[in-house]
């Protein structure tokens, strides 16, 4: 790929550079801007090669067994990732005729590594300023009241299908030979259950089952289902103190839910057209959705699910074992949460996810 007239150019920009690799490479395109400009890691690889060799090419004459270490195969490799790092080996491979094995070895020899994408809701353009001013909101009266995230209810709902979540690329089964092993998918016939939960302090409350979800329905849970449970398990000092909050689905924002809210909790609930407003499409920012239903639907589709009953039974146990260790769990649910603001306003409102 390149001459030795041209290797010799790049270690005389690699000595001026004081063995700056990324300075290196800019004052050897400002020198020679009509010829082919490495990638700024062959100007150290170079250096190495003949300390190594003593050679431009990897061969070295003294020893006894030659050390080939063809800089061609390298740059060619290395090319390919610095125009897609998105590309795969075996693209690579395909592109180049080298070998996967030998790709590989180049790549690590580089001090390269593959790394997973993080998924993350797509935000709008004023989202960003809208979660902002939600997590400072949260912040600030975290600091003024030590006990405020303690007796701030999260609630929210979620669907439990008959599929459930399963990830075919961990999954597997151990045997001498391939028993060519199945498993049930896309039933002819399915089933799904809606669910109501709240984390409030160290108590969960719930599952509650909610048929379908819409402005009257969500009323009616509130005023009569919802309030039972408060009487049962929630002290009258805690209820006193609550901030209810709840995401910005359409039936939360219905005229009479709102003016319900406005009624029983004042200034002290947060929700789309509340007096506190929740930022849409940031389910990163409630423990409900970054904690709990991930960890449920873990729990309730450890096997197979065999009908709707089964399904609404295991929900019900594993709310049960949330529960068991939720002395526990939610203290750190909750230093979670206020990790997540101060990232989120590091980060001026945007996706943080992939920081954490």
């Amino acid at each position: 790929m390149y001459s030795n007239e041209e290797y010799c150019d790049m270690i005389l920009a690699y000595g001026e550079a004081n063995k700056v690799s990324t300075v290196a490479q800019r004052i050897y395109a400002r020198k020679y801007p009509r010829r082919t400009l490495p990638n700024h890691k062959t100007f150290r690889r170079l250096d190495q090669r003949l300390r190594d060799t003593g050679t431009f090419n990897g061969i070295s004459r003294d020893r006894g067994r030659a050390i080939q270490r063809p800089p061609q195969r390298d740059e060619r490799v290395l090319r390919e990732i610095e125009w897609d790092p998105t590309t795969s080996i075996r693209r690579i491979s395909a592109r180049t005729q080298i070998a996967k094995t030998t790709v590989w070895k180049v790549l690590k020899n580089d001090n390269l590594k593959a790394y997973h994408f993080t998924p993350v809701q797509h935000l709008e353009e004023f989202d960003p300023q809208s979660r902002l001013q939600f997590c400072q909101m949260i912040l600030r009266k975290h600091q003024e009241d030590r006990t405020f995230l303690k007796h701030l209810l999260f609630t929210d709902e979620a669907t439990f299908t008959r599929d459930g979540v399963y990830n075919y690329h961990n999954a597997h089964t151990w045997s001498e030979v391939n028993p060519h092993a199945i498993r049930d998918d896309n039933f002819q016939r399915s089933f799904k259950v809606n669910v109501w939960c709240g984390m409030l302090g160290n108590i969960l409350l719930g599952p509650y089952e909610m048929s379908y979800l819409d402005g009257e329905t969500y009323l009616n849970f509130l005023q009569e289902d919802f309030e039972e449970m408060l009487d049962e398990h929630v002290p009258l000092l805690t209820r006193q103190n609550m901030t209810f909050m709840h995401d910005g689905a359409p039936a939360h924002y219905s005229t009479d839910v709102r003016n319900y809210l406005n009624l029983s909790y004042g200034q002290n609930w947060i929700g789309r057209g509340g007096p506190q407003p929740w930022p849409a499409r940031s389910p990163d920012l409630t423990p409900m959705d970054f904690f709990l239903w991930g960890h449920l639907k873990d729990l309730v589709y450890e096997r197979p699910v065999d009908s709707r009953d089964d399904l609404w039974q295991r929900i019900v146990q594993g709310c049960n074992k949330v529960r068991e260790n939720s002395a526990t769990i939610f203290p750190r649910v909750r230093e979670n949460f206020v990790k997540r603001l101060r990232k989120c306003i590091s980060e001026n409102g945007d996706h943080f996810q992939h920081l954490l």
